[in-house]
């Protein structure tokens, strides 16, 4: 079970490692890191949240 859960730590820790190598330098540059459809996702489930309290 142990080995499970460091697998996972290590899988996380990696994802975040290859998600900073990529959205660090495109923002850095100007670049937007969702597309459109992306941005709007976020703002919709932002403004449902929004409401619900």
């Amino acid at each position: 079970m142990v080995s499970v859960v460091l697998g996972m730590l290590f899988c996380l820790g990696l994802a975040l490692v290859v998600m900073a190598l990529v959205a660090v330098p495109a923002r850095r540059a100007g670049r937007d890191v969702l597309s459109e459809r992306g941005e709007e996702v976020i703002g919709s489930l932002r403004d449902r949240q929004l409401l619900s309290r």
